[in-house]
């Protein structure tokens, strides 16, 4: 009994001592939390923030999607690469740069029209590095556009838009869709991957998703469609193709309409795991094996002879054409 009371003294002794203790170091209470919001303009604030300082930018339109990366402009300074906001309407950028607290100026940029030279911590005109001559590469003998003697099929596949997990985006699941370009000699032959680059995902007079992927709002809906970009590379993958390659043209809608918003390195590792997830696909279905993806969107479990079904059935061009 006596040492039960003594723990319960001494564990109220150090509640009072603690609480004293922080009573006497505690500061006036009338004083206020520092504003952190540093400077700002009709379309732009700068906040102070743990470890540095969180600039914003708000856009009069969503922003597009393009071959490029948002950046945001202080001063005329590029400060870095741009996160956009889920709407689209909106960039930040994270910087340790103490001059932006005092900015007159800011404004969306692009990356490719950044200059280095203004960029924080590039160096001076006096430390560009020499770059060499290139000596220009020699004439082909034959033009490569032009078609060869072999046969070939071309057929779409389309196993959903929701088929599949992407890579270090958000949980983000992404469509598996493209188009195949095969010689008909039958047999391994050397294989072309196309991917393309980043453009704008949909197309239709609805409304767009606010979740922006898939294009619809909700199943069943075709106001809004997914943009084919992989047929873009009918012209190359059929000149391939007639000449004896095997050509896989990959759609990568889900990446472009996620990258900016959810991925730290704007989507790269999901291109590369939806190619290397198509790769394994068609490596399965060479060998004769079991093809399916769950489509979350439909909630529906496709196979590879449905896939091909909902795509386009195969068909043979005569090479040349």
């Amino acid at each position: 009994m006596h040492t039960t009371l003594s723990r319960r003294l001494g564990a109220g002794l150090s509640a009072v001592l603690v609480s004293a203790t922080l009573a006497g170091f505690s500061g006036p209470a009338s004083a206020a939390l520092p504003d952190p919001e540093l400077a700002s303009g009709e379309d732009f604030t700068v906040e102070r923030t743990a470890g540095g300082y969180l600039v914003t930018v708000e856009l009069d339109d969503a922003l597009p999607i393009k071959s490029d990366a948002p950046t945001i402009v202080v001063d005329g300074v590029t400060v870095g690469i741009a996160t956009e906001s889920a709407d689209g309407r909106s960039l930040s950028v994270f910087t340790t740069d103490p001059s932006v607290a005092s900015a007159d100026d800011v404004e969306a940029g692009w990356s490719a029209e950044s200059d280095p030279a203004t960029s924080p911590g590039a160096p001076g005109a006096d430390d560009a590095v020499a770059v060499p001559d290139v000596q220009a590469a020699p004439s082909l003998d034959v033009d490569p556009t032009e078609h060869g003697d072999f046969d070939w099929t071309e057929s779409i596949y389309y196993f959903g838009d929701q088929a599949i997990d992407l890579a270090a985006i958000g949980g983000v699941r992404g469509e598996v869709e493209g188009k195949v370009y095969l010689p008909t000699t039958g047999g391994a032959r050397p294989t072309v991957v196309l991917l393309h680059g980043r453009h704008s995902s949909c197309y239709g007079t609805g409304p767009s998703n606010p979740l922006r992927w898939p294009c619809p709002i909700e199943p069943g809906n075709t106001d809004r469609k997914s943009i084919p970009s992989y047929a873009g590379y009918d012209g190359t993958a059929r000149a391939l193709a007639s000449n004896g390659y095997a050509v896989v043209s990959i759609s990568a809608n889900a990446v472009n309409s996620n990258d900016n918003q959810l991925a730290a390195d704007q989507g790269a590792q999901a291109r590369g795991q939806l190619l290397l997830d198509t790769l394994t696909m068609l490596d399965k279905a060479t060998k004769g094996e079991s093809v399916s993806f769950y489509d979350a969107w439909l909630d529906r479990t496709v196979t590879l002879d449905q896939a091909f079904l909902d795509g386009a059935a195969s068909y043979a061009v005569r090479g040349p054409e």
